[in-house]
């Protein structure tokens, strides 16, 4: 089975993007329904959390910032310090995300703005 693809717009992540993870997983994608989100996701497969922290630390593409503040967010994971962790790594939106992680209480404030400050750093052009 083919690894899917974390999109880069995590909105786009639907009952067959769903159903191939899964199966990936070597689950049975048959409880996902055609209108299928997050929310029941995460409640008819509890037992996930390992394997998408896993999933996500090889992950090198895609929204992964976004991917990993809707885990916490849909309580597929409460290990909000791995969270941070793979924001971190800088794949994404990570802006957002870290809004997202300061928002819902997931973050400290001083983590959110250090990772946007780090990010506006990055992007001043360097002069010559």
């Amino acid at each position: 089975m083919k690894r899917p693809r974390i999109p880069d717009n995590t909105d786009e992540i639907d009952a067959r993007w769903f159903r191939r993870l899964i199966k990936y997983f070597g689950g049975d994608p048959s409880l996902i329904k055609d209108d299928c989100g997050w929310p029941d996701f995460a409640c008819k497969y509890p037992w996930v959390e390992e394997k998408m922290k896993r999933f996500v630390e090889t992950a090198k593409c895609g929204d992964i910032a976004l991917f990993v503040w809707r885990l916490c967010y849909y309580k597929i994971t409460k290990d909000y310090a791995w969270a941070r962790k793979q924001i971190e790594r800088g794949l994404g939106d990570v802006t957002i995300a870290a809004f997202c992680m300061l928002g819902y209480g997931y973050a400290e404030p001083k983590w959110a703005l250090q990772i946007i400050w780090v990010l506006q750093m990055m992007q001043i052009p360097c002069a010559h």
